[in-house]
């Protein structure tokens, strides 16, 4: 997606219909300011501001990188 070659759909794990219909309220490229934990409220960088029941926020994840010979520098001693 990143090089433009990929539809940005195909980046969810689940259809963007999906979503409204569980009723998820998705929020993608929204940045989280500030949590309330106590009040139970985000407050994002867009000036929104709302309650939650659950609350998950996605920070990215881990790269998988193929085993392949010369990867990795090598620790001479």
């Amino acid at each position: 997606m990143l090089a433009g070659s990929d539809d940005t759909a195909e980046i969810y794990l689940n259809p963007i219909d999906w979503y409204t219909d569980n009723d998820v309220d998705l929020r993608a490229g929204v940045r989280v300011v500030r949590v309330d934990r106590f009040a139970r409220v985000v407050q994002a960088n867009d000036g929104t501001s709302m309650r939650y029941d659950r609350l998950i926020i996605a920070t990215g994840s881990r790269s998988f990188f193929p085993p392949m010979e010369g990867m990795w520098p090598t620790t001479r001693r």
